[in-house]
């Protein structure tokens, strides 16, 4: 299991909490959620069971960068308003 990501931002009025976290080979899945005061309102999901089928499997030279980008995908998702709706927020 690896050290995740953690990012605070303001959004629109809103403090958002982006999290990132590897769940290890036992269950290899990357997990982002989204909160807003403390309750998560979006989950993203990734899947590497595939990759441990690689012998030697450096989880943080190959899991790290999925982490890193899984991490900012769903940032970007936030300041690009994608989660407006979830937050309970009109689109502009």
């Amino acid at each position: 299991m690896l050290p995740g990501f953690n990012h605070t931002i303001n959004y629109k009025g809103l403090k958002v909490h982006v999290q990132t976290e590897d769940h290890g080979r036992e269950n290899p899945v990357i997990i982002s959620h989204v909160f807003v005061e403390g309750k998560v309102i979006a989950t993203l999901r990734t899947t590497y069971k595939n990759l441990l089928q690689e012998k030697d499997l450096d989880l943080k030279k190959e899991i790290k960068p999925l982490m890193q980008d899984q991490h900012k995908k769903v940032l970007k998702a936030v300041v690009n308003g994608s989660y407006d709706s979830e937050f309970g927020l009109e689109k502009s």
